[in-house]
């Protein structure tokens, strides 16, 4: 068997001078220990469709970038750096959509998925459960996240500053905190 090859979007350092591609290495390590090869990806977008061409599935990690005022469901002003991977990311994501091939957005990356798929975001969570701590989620039964845990709840960390708030049309919740705060979605199909 092949193993799949998985384009993994780097990040940068927008809280310093943003020159510096940067990505957790728990990333690449959780894709390898599933048998997949994980590749990070430059801000390059003349290298689209070759990256569609040549990649099995898409991840969209965690980052500190702004999204546009649009996206959220009142008016905030974003606490966070503009960048220039969130054209790309946003481009690499809806095309891997259309391919119908497996995309996976990690915090930054789940929220910027809802958003593409119409939902609205919420902003400042700060003093809340998601500011750095452990906590537990409920996952929603019946959902592909559920079937593939196959449990009622887990432990997690969160450090969000944002969140869905929000589901567009065939946008599902697959897990929420406590607080209700939605920690997971999924696309149907």
């Amino acid at each position: 068997m092949i193993a799949p090859r998985i384009a993994v979007i780097l990040d940068e350092n927008t809280s310093a001078d943003g020159t510096t591609y940067e990505a957790n290495k728990n990333y690449f390590q959780a894709l390898a220990a599933q048998g997949a090869r994980a590749y990070g990806i430059p801000y390059a977008r003349d290298m689209a469709e070759s990256i569609l061409h040549d990649f099995d599935g898409y991840l969209s990690i965690g980052a500190g970038i702004a999204f546009p005022a649009s996206w959220y469901s009142a008016p905030v002003g974003s606490p966070f750096k503009q960048s220039e991977r969130l054209d790309i990311d946003c481009a690499l994501m809806q095309a891997f959509l259309a391919a119908n091939k497996p995309v996976l957005g990690i915090c930054h990356g789940m929220q910027q998925l809802a958003a593409l798929c119409d939902s609205k975001l919420r902003g400042d969570l700060s003093g809340t459960v998601h500011d750095g701590g452990a906590h537990e989620i409920t996952l929603q039964p019946g959902t592909l996240l559920h079937t593939i845990i196959g449990q009622q709840s887990l432990t997690v960390n969160s450090r969000h500053k944002e969140a869905v708030h929000t589901l567009g049309p065939g946008v599902v919740a697959s897990a929420a905190a406590p607080d209700g705060v939605i920690e997971a979605i999924e696309l149907p199909g």
